[in-house]
């Protein structure tokens, strides 16, 4: 029983730690892009990344989605896409 806790507790600490600085980056990029609501975005990737396989996407879809209703350009959106997507959801 101890080692299926300890297990269990190494896991989220792990997944809490590398959610956190996810968050944190993500947080980073939208605020030098420019995006409105940074701190939320942020908050919302952290709390999306504990969602095994499409939460890391949904978090980088609706920042995404708000470059192209806020800037006139498509260079933001590709910032975010590319830029979030190696960090949210790197290659495995």
């Amino acid at each position: 029983m101890f080692d299926i806790s300890n297990t269990v507790q190494h896991y989220v600490g792990m997944k809490t730690g590398i959610s956190l600085l996810t968050g944190v980056v993500s947080y980073a990029v939208l605020v030098v892009v420019g995006v409105d609501f940074a701190a939320l975005w942020g908050l919302l990737i952290f709390l999306l990344n504990f969602i095994p396989n499409i939460g890391s996407v949904l978090g980088v879809i609706f920042p995404a989605l708000l470059t192209l209703v806020q800037f006139d350009t498509l260079t933001p959106f590709l910032i975010i896409v590319a830029g979030l997507g190696s960090v949210v959801e790197p290659a495995r």
